[in-house]
């Protein structure tokens, strides 16, 4: 009996390990993905500076924000969008 409870933890502990790693790996594709979106003011009519995160250049840069809309590549920020984007120097 206690084997059978000592093998059943262990594999419940095994399933939330691997779990735990692939929702991690998720989490850095989508991290990689926002930034890789398109600057997007959004329809609205504000002007609030902000920044995101400019592919091509590989570089957080400044854009006007109308304010809603838009994506998730849109930071306060640009210490954020750097943060969350800019791939550290080697």
């Amino acid at each position: 009996m206690h084997v059978l409870f000592a093998a059943s933890f262990i594999l419940l502990q095994t399933v939330i390990f691997v779990k735990m790693d692939h929702n991690e790996q998720e989490s850095g594709d989508k991290r990689r993905n926002i930034c890789f979106l398109p600057k997007q003011p959004g329809p609205c009519k504000g002007a609030f500076p902000r920044f995101y995160y400019n592919k091509d250049n590989r570089s957080c840069e400044e854009f006007i924000y109308g304010g809603c809309g838009g994506n998730e590549n849109n930071f306060k920020s640009k210490a954020d969008c750097e943060k969350r984007c800019e791939r550290p120097k080697q």
